[in-house]
Protein backbone atom coordinates (compact mmCIF):
# COMPACT_ATOMS: atom_id res chain seq x y z
CA UNK A 1 0.00 0.00 0.00
CA UNK A 2 1.11 3.59 -0.77
CA UNK A 3 2.04 5.70 2.03
CA UNK A 4 1.48 9.64 1.94
CA UNK A 5 5.15 9.99 1.32
CA UNK A 6 5.98 7.34 -0.50
CA UNK A 7 5.51 7.10 -3.86
CA UNK A 8 8.91 8.08 -5.54
CA UNK A 9 9.18 9.92 -8.91
CA UNK A 10 11.89 10.99 -10.76
CA UNK A 11 12.93 14.15 -11.69
CA UNK A 12 15.69 16.76 -13.25
CA UNK A 13 17.86 17.53 -10.26
CA UNK A 14 17.02 21.25 -9.34
CA UNK A 15 17.96 23.40 -6.14
CA UNK A 16 15.35 21.82 -4.59
CA UNK A 17 13.33 18.10 -5.73
CA UNK A 18 10.37 16.40 -5.19
CA UNK A 19 11.08 12.79 -3.29
CA UNK A 20 7.39 11.48 -2.97
CA UNK A 21 3.66 12.31 -4.16
CA UNK A 22 0.16 10.96 -2.65
CA UNK A 23 -3.11 11.97 -3.99
CA UNK A 24 -4.83 14.04 -1.38
CA UNK A 25 -8.40 13.61 -0.85
CA UNK A 26 -9.34 17.08 -0.18
CA UNK A 27 -9.61 19.39 -3.19
CA UNK A 28 -9.32 22.68 -2.57
CA UNK A 29 -7.95 22.84 0.60
CA UNK A 30 -6.59 25.97 2.36
CA UNK A 31 -5.34 24.82 5.70
CA UNK A 32 -2.87 21.91 6.63
CA UNK A 33 -0.88 20.59 9.67
CA UNK A 34 0.85 17.35 9.81
CA UNK A 35 -0.03 16.22 13.24
CA UNK A 36 1.90 12.39 13.13
CA UNK A 37 3.98 10.00 11.11
CA UNK A 38 2.13 9.94 7.81
CA UNK A 39 -1.15 11.93 9.24
CA UNK A 40 -2.06 15.44 7.55
CA UNK A 41 -4.88 17.46 9.13
CA UNK A 42 -6.80 19.42 6.02
CA UNK A 43 -9.37 21.43 5.81
CA UNK A 44 -12.33 21.43 3.30
CA UNK A 45 -12.46 25.47 2.72
CA UNK A 46 -14.75 24.87 0.12
CA UNK A 47 -16.56 21.31 0.83
CA UNK A 48 -15.15 19.31 -2.11
CA UNK A 49 -16.59 16.33 0.32
CA UNK A 50 -20.20 17.62 -0.79
CA UNK A 51 -21.47 18.01 2.74
CA UNK A 52 -23.45 21.00 3.75
CA UNK A 53 -20.91 22.05 6.14
CA UNK A 54 -16.94 22.74 5.84
CA UNK A 55 -15.19 20.17 7.73
CA UNK A 56 -11.35 19.09 9.27
CA UNK A 57 -10.23 15.45 7.76
CA UNK A 58 -7.24 13.72 8.81
CA UNK A 59 -5.72 11.56 6.23
CA UNK A 60 -3.63 8.91 6.82
CA UNK A 61 -2.68 6.86 3.53
CA UNK A 62 -5.00 6.07 1.34
CA UNK A 63 -7.27 7.04 4.37
CA UNK A 64 -9.47 10.13 5.47
CA UNK A 65 -11.64 10.57 8.74
CA UNK A 66 -13.76 13.03 9.12
CA UNK A 67 -13.76 15.33 12.57
CA UNK A 68 -16.57 16.26 14.25
CA UNK A 69 -16.18 20.01 14.44
CA UNK A 70 -16.97 22.24 11.21
CA UNK A 71 -17.25 25.62 10.06
CA UNK A 72 -18.49 27.88 7.64
CA UNK A 73 -15.23 27.68 5.52
CA UNK A 74 -13.01 26.25 7.47
CA UNK A 75 -8.97 27.60 6.72
CA UNK A 76 -5.71 27.95 8.40
CA UNK A 77 -4.52 25.04 11.10
CA UNK A 78 -1.91 25.36 13.34
CA UNK A 79 -1.04 23.35 16.73
CA UNK A 80 -0.82 25.13 19.74
CA UNK A 81 -0.19 23.38 23.44
CA UNK A 82 -2.55 20.36 23.88
CA UNK A 83 -4.60 21.27 20.67
CA UNK A 84 -5.10 23.27 17.57
CA UNK A 85 -6.35 26.70 16.31
CA UNK A 86 -8.42 26.67 13.14
CA UNK A 87 -9.42 29.79 11.14
CA UNK A 88 -13.52 29.82 10.00
CA UNK A 89 -13.17 32.25 7.26
CA UNK A 90 -16.84 32.17 6.19
CA UNK A 91 -18.04 32.37 10.17
CA UNK A 92 -15.52 34.90 10.93
CA UNK A 93 -13.70 33.06 14.12
CA UNK A 94 -10.60 31.81 15.37
CA UNK A 95 -11.52 28.50 17.44
CA UNK A 96 -9.20 26.91 19.83
CA UNK A 97 -9.19 22.80 20.09
CA UNK A 98 -8.25 20.08 22.44
CA UNK A 99 -6.31 17.28 21.42
CA UNK A 100 -9.91 15.69 20.94
CA UNK A 101 -10.80 18.39 18.61
CA UNK A 102 -13.54 19.86 20.96
CA UNK A 103 -14.01 23.79 21.02
CA UNK A 104 -12.39 25.07 24.12
CA UNK A 105 -12.83 28.79 22.80
CA UNK A 106 -13.29 30.95 19.87
CA UNK A 107 -12.44 34.50 18.88
CA UNK A 108 -14.11 37.02 17.06
CA UNK A 109 -12.40 37.98 13.75
CA UNK A 110 -13.61 38.92 10.73
CA UNK A 111 -12.43 36.13 7.99
CA UNK A 112 -9.12 35.38 9.03
CA UNK A 113 -7.41 33.07 6.59
CA UNK A 114 -4.09 32.36 9.23
CA UNK A 115 -3.14 31.57 13.17
CA UNK A 116 -0.28 30.93 14.75
CA UNK A 117 1.44 30.87 17.42
CA UNK A 118 4.16 33.37 17.85
CA UNK A 119 7.98 32.34 19.54
CA UNK A 120 6.83 33.92 22.76
CA UNK A 121 3.60 31.75 23.13
CA UNK A 122 1.57 34.89 22.04
CA UNK A 123 -1.45 33.76 19.17
CA UNK A 124 -2.10 35.89 15.96
CA UNK A 125 -3.95 35.70 13.24
CA UNK A 126 -3.67 37.13 9.65
CA UNK A 127 -7.40 38.53 8.02
CA UNK A 128 -8.68 38.82 4.51
CA UNK A 129 -9.72 42.16 5.90
CA UNK A 130 -6.31 43.30 5.35
CA UNK A 131 -4.88 43.05 9.01
CA UNK A 132 -2.33 41.18 12.03
CA UNK A 133 -3.81 41.04 15.18
CA UNK A 134 -3.09 39.50 18.48
CA UNK A 135 -5.53 37.35 20.19
CA UNK A 136 -5.61 38.36 23.43
CA UNK A 137 -6.59 35.69 26.49
CA UNK A 138 -9.56 37.05 27.15
CA UNK A 139 -11.24 36.84 23.62
CA UNK A 140 -10.51 39.67 22.38
CA UNK A 141 -7.96 41.09 19.60
CA UNK A 142 -5.49 44.18 18.88
CA UNK A 143 -4.64 45.23 15.79
CA UNK A 144 -1.03 45.45 14.83
CA UNK A 145 -1.00 46.13 11.11
CA UNK A 146 -3.68 47.26 8.68
CA UNK A 147 -3.71 48.32 5.08
CA UNK A 148 -2.32 44.70 3.91
CA UNK A 149 -3.74 43.58 0.43
CA UNK A 150 -5.22 40.20 0.49
CA UNK A 151 -2.83 38.85 2.79
CA UNK A 152 -2.89 34.91 3.10
CA UNK A 153 -0.16 33.20 5.32
CA UNK A 154 2.68 34.53 8.00
CA UNK A 155 5.38 33.01 9.66
CA UNK A 156 7.35 34.61 12.73
CA UNK A 157 11.26 34.43 12.69
CA UNK A 158 13.16 33.08 15.77
CA UNK A 159 12.28 36.83 17.17
CA UNK A 160 8.55 37.09 18.28
CA UNK A 161 9.06 40.77 16.67
CA UNK A 162 9.44 40.15 13.58
CA UNK A 163 6.74 38.19 10.89
CA UNK A 164 7.01 37.29 7.27
CA UNK A 165 3.70 37.51 5.62
CA UNK A 166 2.36 36.79 2.09
CA UNK A 167 -0.02 39.08 0.37
CA UNK A 168 -1.87 38.07 -3.12
CA UNK A 169 -2.73 41.63 -3.81
CA UNK A 170 0.10 44.61 -4.13
CA UNK A 171 0.32 44.59 -7.69
CA UNK A 172 0.28 40.78 -8.05
CA UNK A 173 1.83 39.60 -4.69
CA UNK A 174 4.26 40.57 -2.24
CA UNK A 175 6.52 38.62 0.66
CA UNK A 176 7.54 41.22 3.15
CA UNK A 177 9.19 41.14 6.78
CA UNK A 178 7.22 42.98 9.78
CA UNK A 179 7.86 44.44 12.64
CA UNK A 180 5.99 43.32 15.94
CA UNK A 181 6.41 45.65 18.47
CA UNK A 182 4.68 44.50 22.26
CA UNK A 183 2.44 48.08 21.88
CA UNK A 184 1.55 50.09 18.82
CA UNK A 185 1.18 49.06 15.52
CA UNK A 186 3.74 47.32 13.43
CA UNK A 187 6.05 48.80 10.68
CA UNK A 188 7.42 47.18 7.08
CA UNK A 189 10.72 45.84 7.52
CA UNK A 190 11.87 44.50 4.06
CA UNK A 191 10.80 43.37 1.05
CA UNK A 192 11.74 39.91 -0.85
CA UNK A 193 11.80 40.93 -4.40
CA UNK A 194 11.13 37.65 -6.52
CA UNK A 195 8.25 38.75 -9.45
CA UNK A 196 5.35 37.30 -7.57
CA UNK A 197 2.64 36.48 -9.31
CA UNK A 198 0.31 35.21 -6.33
CA UNK A 199 2.54 33.86 -3.02
CA UNK A 200 0.02 32.15 -0.71
CA UNK A 201 1.78 29.29 1.75
CA UNK A 202 4.86 30.14 3.37
CA UNK A 203 6.97 28.26 6.83
CA UNK A 204 10.02 28.81 7.88
CA UNK A 205 13.32 26.60 7.80
CA UNK A 206 15.90 27.67 10.63
CA UNK A 207 15.99 31.15 9.42
CA UNK A 208 15.48 30.17 5.50
CA UNK A 209 12.00 31.31 4.37
CA UNK A 210 10.11 28.85 1.82
CA UNK A 211 6.60 30.15 -0.03
CA UNK A 212 4.74 28.82 -2.70
CA UNK A 213 3.55 31.34 -5.19
CA UNK A 214 0.08 30.02 -6.64
CA UNK A 215 -0.31 31.48 -10.11
CA UNK A 216 3.79 30.24 -10.98
CA UNK A 217 3.54 27.27 -9.60
CA UNK A 218 6.55 27.51 -8.02
CA UNK A 219 8.33 27.18 -4.44
CA UNK A 220 10.66 30.01 -3.83
CA UNK A 221 13.43 30.26 -0.95
CA UNK A 222 13.87 33.54 0.81
CA UNK A 223 16.80 33.99 2.89
CA UNK A 224 16.83 36.19 6.39
CA UNK A 225 17.76 39.21 4.30
CA UNK A 226 15.25 38.87 1.41
CA UNK A 227 17.22 37.17 -1.16
CA UNK A 228 14.57 35.40 -3.32
CA UNK A 229 15.91 32.06 -4.98
CA UNK A 230 13.71 29.89 -7.44
CA UNK A 231 13.95 26.48 -5.33
CA UNK A 232 11.58 24.55 -7.59
CA UNK A 233 8.73 24.54 -10.38
CA UNK A 234 5.94 22.81 -11.90
CA UNK A 235 4.01 22.34 -9.31
CA UNK A 236 0.78 22.58 -10.62
CA UNK A 237 -1.48 24.96 -8.03
CA UNK A 238 0.49 24.76 -4.61
CA UNK A 239 -1.60 26.46 -1.96
CA UNK A 240 0.19 25.42 1.45
CA UNK A 241 3.80 24.50 2.56
CA UNK A 242 4.54 22.98 5.73
CA UNK A 243 8.21 22.19 7.32
CA UNK A 244 8.69 18.22 7.84
CA UNK A 245 12.30 18.52 8.97
CA UNK A 246 15.87 19.92 8.30
CA UNK A 247 15.63 18.46 4.68
CA UNK A 248 12.33 18.24 3.95
CA UNK A 249 8.91 20.51 3.17
CA UNK A 250 5.36 19.21 2.25
CA UNK A 251 3.65 20.86 -0.10
CA UNK A 252 0.12 20.55 -0.99
CA UNK A 253 -1.12 21.38 -4.53
CA UNK A 254 -4.34 21.62 -6.12
CA UNK A 255 -3.75 20.64 -8.88
CA UNK A 256 -0.17 18.34 -9.32
CA UNK A 257 -0.54 16.18 -12.94
CA UNK A 258 -4.13 16.81 -12.82
CA UNK A 259 -5.04 15.94 -9.14
CA UNK A 260 -5.12 17.36 -5.60
CA UNK A 261 -1.66 16.00 -4.31
CA UNK A 262 0.95 15.79 -0.97
CA UNK A 263 4.31 16.62 -2.46
CA UNK A 264 7.35 15.59 -0.24
CA UNK A 265 9.98 18.27 -1.36
CA UNK A 266 13.85 17.42 -0.28
CA UNK A 267 15.71 21.09 0.09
Amino acid sequence: MKTLFALFISLPLAAASIVSMSPASVGGAHGMEVIGRAKVLVSDTFKSQGTAESFLYIQHQNSLEQLSFSGDGLAGISTVPNGYVVCDLAGSRVVELDGSFQVRRAWPVVHPWNAKLAPDGQLYALTFEGSFERLLPNLTTETILTGLDAPFDFAFTADPRQVWISEQGAAAGRVARWSVPAQGPGALELTAHHGWQNPEGLDLSGTDLWVVDTEAGSLVKVDASGNATLALSGLGIPILVRNLSPQKLLVYSNRYQGHPSFLTVLK
